[in-house]
């Protein structure tokens, strides 16, 4: 069963339950929220000390997904943002530096990933302690 069924499942019980006992969703919804949370614990472990790449990240879902890593690990975490345009690279940057400190490290590298040249260039132009990639959300 995938996960697009289980949730679809889940929301028919929720409806169906509330239906004839209105109290049921919001215990459900509380038991929802307490998963929700030990997911994102459980995520922040899994990404305690990685160095995560995100392409396309100036913008849209790369932007967010920047600002999503940094939210579910604020202590210890490498976050390489490249975009083609470096001022909204840099604007991401301080942002995340605003909102959690020294806990998110953020190196914005200007990438057009479009030009294979540059692509095949860029681990090997980062500085050392930067390219033990983990995670690449490849959004470009």
């Amino acid at each position: 069963m995938t996960t697009f069924h289980r949730l679809l499942k889940t929301t028919s019980r929720l409806v169906s339950s509330r239906l004839t006992n209105p109290s049921a969703l919001s215990t459900s919804l509380l038991t929802t929220k307490t998963a929700r949370t030990m997911s994102t614990a459980a995520a922040a472990k899994r990404l305690e000390g990685k160095t995560i790449v995100i392409t396309g990240a100036s913008s849209g879902i790369g932007r967010s997904c920047a600002l999503e890593f940094a939210r579910t690990q604020p202590k210890n975490l490498r976050l390489i943002l490249t975009a083609r345009r470096e001022d909204a690279l840099r604007e991401v940057a301080a942002k995340i530096k605003e909102e959690f400190g020294e806990g998110v490290k953020v190196l914005p590298v200007k990438l057009d990933v479009s030009k294979p040249d540059e692509v095949r260039g860029f681990v090997g132009g980062l500085p050392e302690e930067w390219r033990d990639i983990g995670v690449l959300v490849n959004n470009a």
